[in-house]
């Protein structure tokens, strides 16, 4: 039913309409036929009420993940900077957080302004096959100009944390 950050309804606003709706379900067991019927109406009523809630949510979100990934996309490598490559599969959440709850934020811009640019790449791209350290996702691994691995973070880490690990392997300003 979700389909998160990368569809249109609210994850979040899903669980809570299908938990108030298990929740109403599991209450009418005991409950004689028109008692179940009038809680079940309205769980349900409750339901599609808070279905605009969701999809306005969802949409929203959609469109900030747009700007998220416009503003990545609109740095400049730097000539000569070491390349970050974001190591990511389709539909993970944990690769979407990373690229734009981490990687995204305003506070990381003039670290990635430091680097060759970001690149995101499957799994079974090249680069990942041959720095990422086995298979998994999401990775941020830094690479030199001249192709050799700066270095190698797996999974998704707290904004600091990767702000960090740029640091001490990006140029700095």
């Amino acid at each position: 039913l979700s389909l998160g950050a990368t569809g249109t309804l609210c994850p979040i606003c899903a669980l809570v309409a299908a938990a108030a709706l298990s929740v109403a379900g599991l209450c009418a067991l005991g409950l004689p036929a028109a008692e179940r019927r009038a809680l079940l109406c309205a769980a349900a009523l409750a339901c599609l009420l808070a279905l605009p809630a969701g999809l306005s949510r969802g949409l929203y979100l959609r469109r900030d993940d747009a700007r998220r990934r416009a503003a990545i996309g609109e740095l400049q490598p730097q000539a000569g900077a070491p390349r970050l490559i974001l190591v990511a599969r389709e539909g993970c959440a944990f690769c979407e957080a990373l690229e734009l709850d981490v990687l995204a934020d305003p506070s990381s811009r003039a670290l990635l302004e430091r680097s060759g640019g970001l690149q995101k790449v499957p799994e079974g791209h090249e680069l990942a096959l041959r720095h990422a350290g086995g298979p998994g996702a999401p990775v941020l691994l830094v690479i030199s100009s001249a192709g050799e691995p700066l270095g190698r973070l797996r999974g998704l880490r707290p904004l600091r944390e990767v702000q960090d690990f740029l640091r001490e392997r990006l140029p700095p300003p």
